[in-house]
């Protein structure tokens, strides 16, 4: 707790009658009273002396008024000072103080004011605590995560006061609260576990803050932004091709089939992804320097850049753009000479690898293997599904593998 910036107390003081004096005459006096922040839960309270020479005072006790009524707490206070802690912020308070002399002698006061340390003002008796002031801490302003494990961040605040850290995601316009987690009725340091929403995995990167919400014992506290950046589940080894999220049209209007996969992805369904794309092309008619959508005609190179692109993988500079043109009408032998395509043996081959083949020791055709010894591939008359082994597409010269 801390006190506010400037309070005015006011404060009656009485100058009390002992008991065995009741009787006595009394005379009066002006008692000057201070409050001072001591802590941020405590306040001392120092008053001028009440004593006079025809009246010495024996003991001050000081009282809290609750619900209009004097609770005694302190009694005994010889050296006009009393502290008064285990207090909460933002709370208004009024204290009362009795100072007991050795004659039946008293007088009343009416305190004046007393000058704080902030400039909120409590306009009844009594002196108002300020708000305490919550901050945020200790994190870092990037966070990398693969995507399908857990993302997580210690914060450390301070001056919650019990209330919550709300954790905000930005979705483009404004911030949403995700997540509410509770902290300790404390001001002092504590640290306070985030675990994010899985709702950063299917994006690339991410935004978010803390914000320690603002309740009657403490002021808001809102920590800038942290950048979440999702990492693929599933990637390449860094030499090979790099997938990707989005392909980059090659060519003004040219087509380039959509990516059916996303950071959460695995590398069985990347490969999945791939296939699925090539059977949409499944009985299209077979068209030479083509690579189009689906229901237009392609050639073998241009259903292996199609299928890729559905899975996340740019052959690069192989594209449907420079296909179209005479000396690039065997994209296939550049892609055969990609060193960023893992070559295997034929035994080791697996669904989704490419299969190459050759004649007169050039390469003349490129298929998908898609498992049991079989092949999705574009050869005159159409797209189809063939045996993998048939000497009509040459001799196999290479088994290249696209997920690693």
């Amino acid at each position: 707790m801390a006190l506010c910036l400037a309070a005015v107390c006011f404060v009656t003081m009485s100058l009390g009658v002992s008991p065995a004096m009741a009787d006595d005459g009394a005379g009066s006096m002006t008692i000057k009273l201070n409050a001072e922040a001591n802590s941020p839960t405590s306040i001392r309270l120092t008053w001028t002396d009440a004593a006079t020479e025809e009246q010495p005072v024996k003991e001050y006790r000081v009282y809290r008024v609750v619900d209009g009524k004097r609770q005694m707490i302190r009694d005994g206070v010889s050296d006009r000072s009393c502290l008064i802690d285990g207090l909460s912020p933002a709370t208004e308070y009024t204290f009362y103080i009795e100072a007991w002399g050795e004659k039946a002698e008293s007088a009343e006061e009416e305190g004046s004011s007393a000058v704080l340390q902030m400039v909120a003002y409590s306009n009844n008796a009594g002196c108002t605590t300020p708000k305490q002031t919550a901050t945020v801490k200790g994190l870092t302003k990037t966070i990398k995560k693969k995507a399908r494990y857990t993302a997580r961040a210690h914060v450390s605040v301070s001056g919650t006061m019990g209330s919550p850290v709300l954790l905000q995601y930005y979705n483009g316009s404004k911030w949403v609260t995700k997540k509410t987690i509770s902290t300790a009725d404390t001001a002092g340091t504590q640290t306070v576990k985030v675990v994010f929403p899985n709702l950063w995995w299917k994006k690339t990167k991410t935004k978010w803050r803390y914000v320690v919400k603002a309740g009657e014992q403490n002021t808001e506290a809102v920590y800038g932004t942290v950048v979440l950046k999702t990492l693929k589940y599933y990637q390449n080894p860094e030499r090979y091709v790099q997938i990707k999220n989005k392909i980059s049209k090659h060519g003004h209007k040219y087509y380039t089939a959509p990516v059916l996969t996303n950071n959460m992805s695995t590398r069985k369904q990347h490969v999945e992804a791939m296939i699925k794309t090539a059977r949409k092309y499944l009985g299209d008619p077979y068209v030479v320097c083509r690579s189009r959508a689906p229901g237009k005609g392609v050639d073998c190179s241009g259903l292996v850049m199609q299928a890729c692109y559905g899975a996340g993988v740019d052959l690069w500079p192989s594209n449907p753009w420079r296909h179209r043109f005479p000396k690039y009408e065997y994209e296939s032998r550049r892609i055969a000479k990609m060193k960023t395509l893992k070559t295997v043996k034929w035994k080791d081959r697996k669904r989704g690898d490419l299969i190459f083949y050759s004649r007169g020791g050039r390469v003349m055709h490129v298929a998908i293997y898609i498992g049991r010894g079989r092949i999705i591939h574009s050869s005159y008359p159409n797209v189809r599904i063939s045996r993998a082994k048939n000497p009509t597409w040459g001799r196999i010269t290479r088994v290249a593998r696209v997920f690693n």
